[in-house]
């Protein structure tokens, strides 16, 4: 059997003692996380963490480096994921900009 992870991506800002964390409902409970998703197909890593922290947060995020790589398997579900962590700075805020559904 061949094992494909679901690979997925996430942010880590922190700026002054503070990170950038969103507020997500996750199968009707209000969760903290990072901002963090899926890579889509044809898609590199960059592309994906820049595109999900805008996304979900309304922030433009400029990764620096690779914090790590976390692999989970979900015991209910069988699934496993493998997660990119990148560690980076945010610029510009567009506050007007509408966030994926979930985010509150």
């Amino acid at each position: 059997m061949t094992w494909r992870p679901d690979l997925t991506v996430a942010a880590i800002v922190q700026r002054d003692d503070r990170f950038l964390i969103v507020e997500e409902r996750i199968r009707s409970r209000l969760v903290f996380n990072q901002p963090a998703g899926h890579v889509e197909e044809g898609e590199s890593l960059l592309d994906a963490v820049v595109r999900e922290t805008l996304e979900e947060t309304a922030w433009h995020f400029q990764p620096r480096h690779l914090l790590g790589l976390y692999q989970w398997r979900n015991a209910e579900s069988g699934r496993s994921f493998l997660r990119v962590a990148i560690a980076g700075d945010v610029s510009t805020h567009e506050p007007q900009r509408a966030l994926d559904r979930g985010i509150v």
